[in-house]
């Protein structure tokens, strides 16, 4: 088990949330604000985007790259041209199989299209070393270029410094995420996206002589106030109050720097709700404003980034624990994960719900709590609705169309096998607005925009409804998380890809013990539990290691059997083939984690 660093011991990053009253209008300095963050992304990606033709360019120019890659385009077009063909085959026949001969050419043709591509890699890895010239002639081209943003956003533009910053590390972020996927074989590029009014507005809390505490920033007059001016309250008084005094206390107005406007700094006052404060020896770095967008409606939080040191230093004679993430349909309910610790864990009595202990109180199992799934039957319900009504909407316009003639619609004729054709409600609402006032619609038109009235109230209902029911059970995660390591040395979790494993048949027992159902994976979300466990762990100053469970499941833990690599591992429970005995799939591998990790 590797101990955490002595930085993660010192300190944890932590992020507080500060809810943004609903009714806030964006003052005109954000929306502008947002709008230069996400021009000024949008041309990092068009040079990353240049510098990927340009290189391309580059290897194109050498005759053994250029025979390579006319060999792979032969390939990739039979590869399209068959895949085409299987879209037809499964429009015609309504099923997603194909039969044997198209789905073994498709497999050849893949096959194909994967060795031509390695062999360009191979024949560029031949003129590395000649075409390096040229791309480092090009590389300096676009670091230059790169360079000339600051100065065409921030200097020219007005865009502030802490927002350009920002956007400019999540871009490197994104650009090596590219990166890693493409090493590993599988094809990832940025793309340019549309400004639909979201974004974040960052303040990076430059340090000075003062510490860069929450009761320097809530002064008005203080040495950060040019940056922010953040209310705060000290957690030993907002314990002591009552909950009607903790509403009305945390209702304040934040006074953020959002940037400039000829010249002048601008600031804004955004009201909030808070919830929660830093201790007072917490060091804030950033402050944010981020605006995203849910349904039709804009909502906005200030998020508040800060180290708060750490003092915790676990006992030695603590337990160990291990999670075992899987989505696995159960009597109880729809189970995330199974644990184990090597002594028994007190759980506090309103995640026993979630949280189910085995007797002895030495494994259990995490279950995704019972409020998500009943909130998301609801938003499913709403779903439903809404697509009975699109449908119906959708058969008026196309028996209108189909009577009256088509009618011009964004510069071309619109007919009613293209309105069958259409399954976004986002299509027919566009079509609501541009009908509204024209002449010889007007039955048709009103029908359409009292559709669009009705279906935008589903639609804000659906999406926040979903949005609520997630955001409960990722706080619930939260919660299990820091019951577990306030009470454990170390934790190991799972180190599983679980996109990649999504893609994996059942019948691959490859990992065990998990049900690959999509609607269950997204509503049982493993990864977020994952996050929260470990982002505890590190804020609670203990170790955390991540190992494979790969192949675990068919090992017996209590003989050591390994067993053959069939299906029976979808089941809870199997037959061991070493010793004949019964076992849990689940409770062996949590057992064999501890064991692999050293910890038990």
């Amino acid at each position: 088990m590797t101990p955490p660093s002595r930085e993660d011991r010192e300190s944890a990053v932590t992020v507080h949330t500060l809810g943004v009253h609903y009714r806030w209008v964006l003052p005109a300095v954000v929306e502008s604000q947002l709008l230069l963050a996400h021009q000024a992304r949008e041309d990092m990606v068009a040079l990353e985007l240049e510098l990927d033709r340009e290189l391309k360019t580059i290897w194109s120019s050498y005759p053994v790259v250029a025979a390579v890659e006319a060999d792979l385009s032969t390939r990739e077009a039979r590869l399209a041209a068959l895949s085409e063909q299987a879209q037809a085959h499964r429009a015609e026949h309504g099923s997603r199989r194909v039969d044997e001969t198209l789905a073994a050419q498709l497999r050849d043709a893949r096959l194909a299209v994967k060795s031509a591509r390695q062999a360009r890699r191979d024949a560029i890895g031949v003129v590395t070393a000649q075409s390096e010239p040229q791309r480092r002639a090009l590389m300096e081209r676009i670091d230059a270029e790169r360079k000339a943003l600051y100065r065409k956003y921030c200097v020219e533009k007005g865009l502030y410094w802490g927002t350009f910053n920002d956007v400019a590390t999540q871009h490197r972020v994104a650009v090596q995420r590219v990166k890693r996927q493409r090493r590993e074989g599988r094809p990832a590029t940025l793309r340019h996206h549309r400004f639909d009014g979201t974004g974040t507005l960052t303040v990076q809390i430059q340090r000075r002589a003062a510490p860069r505490s929450p009761e320097v920033l809530a002064d008005p007059s203080g040495r950060y106030a040019y940056f922010v001016v953040l209310p705060w309250i000290d957690p030993a008084d907002w314990d002591a109050m009552s909950s009607a005094q903790r509403r009305a206390a945390g209702r304040v107005t934040v006074r953020l720097r959002v940037g400039s406007l000829d010249g002048e700094p601008q600031w804004v006052q955004i009201p909030v709700q808070a919830h929660r404060w830093l201790p007072s020896a917490a060091e804030i770095t950033h402050v944010r404003l981020t605006v995203r967008r849910t349904a039709a409606r804009r909502t906005a939080q200030v998020l508040v980034t800060a180290h708060v040191p750490q003092s915790f230093s676990p006992a030695a004679e603590l337990p160990a624990m291990a999670v075992h993430l899987g989505w696995r349909a159960t009597e109880a309910g729809v189970q995330v994960a199974s644990w184990r610790s090597t002594a028994a864990l007190a759980v506090p009595s309103e995640l026993q719900s979630v949280m189910v202990c085995d007797p002895g109180a030495m494994t259990g199992r995490i279950m995704v709590p019972r409020r998500t799934i009943e909130r998301l039957g609801h938003v499913k319900q709403i779903e439903g609705q809404r697509a009975q009504a699109l449908a119906e909407i959708r058969e008026e316009v196309a028996i209108w169309l189909a009577e009256h003639g088509p009618v011009q619609y964004q510069d071309r004729p619109l007919a009613a096998e293209q309105v069958r054709q259409w399954r976004s409600a986002a299509q027919f609402a566009a079509l609501a607005r541009d009908w509204r006032n024209r002449a010889g619609l007007d039955p048709l038109a009103a029908r359409l925009e009292a559709w669009r009235r009705v279906d935008v109230r589903g639609w804000d209902r659906q999406a926040h409804g979903r949005r609520r029911a997630l955001g409960h059970r990722d706080d619930v995660y939260r919660q299990i998380a820091a019951a577990v390591t306030a009470q454990v040395r170390c934790v190991v979790v799972d180190d599983m890809n679980l996109t990649d494993l999504a893609r994996i048949s059942r019948a691959d027992a490859a990992f065990t013990g998990l049900r690959h159902s999509a609607d269950r994976r997204v509503l049982a979300a493993p990864g977020k539990l994952r996050d929260a466990i470990t982002s505890a762990a590190r804020r609670a100053g203990i170790g955390y290691e991540a190992v494979s469970p790969k192949g675990l499941g068919r090992i017996h833990a209590d003989c050591g059997h390994e067993n053959p690599a069939d299906g029976r591992y979808v089941s809870a429970a199997v037959r061991c083939d070493g010793c004949g005995a019964i076992y849990e799939v689940d409770d062996s591998t949590t057992m064999l984690m501890l064991r692999q990790a050293g910890a038990m």
